[in-house]
């Protein structure tokens, strides 16, 4: 669990990623797929322009809206794993350790 406060703030959490920010100039490089992290943005913040959203047609029974929102919740959700995962397995971030605390 990441709840710790071993009080290193940023250098805590990034683990094996200082080598990374150390040659970048003390910040660590974008990744590519870090670009996903916008679609959730993009699709919640765009809900009232998309007129597939606001039509008076039902989904599974539900406002297409209701529909729209939970199913971005479940997909940021997702993302954001991927994102972590990725993160993590590239050595950006030292993967979740048992304190046993």
């Amino acid at each position: 669990m990441r709840c710790r406060d071993s009080g290193g703030g940023w250098e805590a959490w990034h683990g094996n990623g200082d080598e990374a920010a150390r040659a970048h100039g003390g910040r660590t490089p974008v990744k590519p797929f870090h670009a996903l992290l916008v679609l959730p943005v993009i699709a919640l913040l765009g809900t009232p322009f998309f007129p597939f959203v606001n039509s008076a047609t039902p989904w599974f029974g539900l406002p297409p809206v209701l529909v729209w929102v939970c199913a971005w919740c479940v997909l940021t959700s997702l993302i954001l794993a991927f994102v972590l995962r990725r993160d993590e397995r590239s050595g950006r971030l030292a993967p979740d350790a048992e304190d046993g605390a």
